[in-house]
């Protein structure tokens, strides 16, 4: 691994899969990667998940399984 650890900050900008921003943070690899935010993820549970996405791939489960 290139990276022992990535901290990503204004992450609630990783919220939406479908950004160029996101697919390529999820490209990134690390022995540990935070996510750090001001931001409340107030807006819906989906923003949620696009972050978890990126710092813990599969951990809840694809987008389509997590939405139901």
């Amino acid at each position: 691994m290139p990276f022992s650890i990535i901290i990503y900050d204004e992450a609630h900008k990783l919220a939406n899969p479908q950004t160029q921003l996101h697919k390529a943070c999820k490209q990134l690899k690390a022995d540990r990667q935070w996510a750090l935010t001001g931001t409340p993820l107030s807006n819906t549970p989906l923003d949620y998940f696009g972050i978890h996405d990126v710092i813990t791939p599969d951990l809840l489960g694809s987008f389509w399984q997590f939405r139901q």
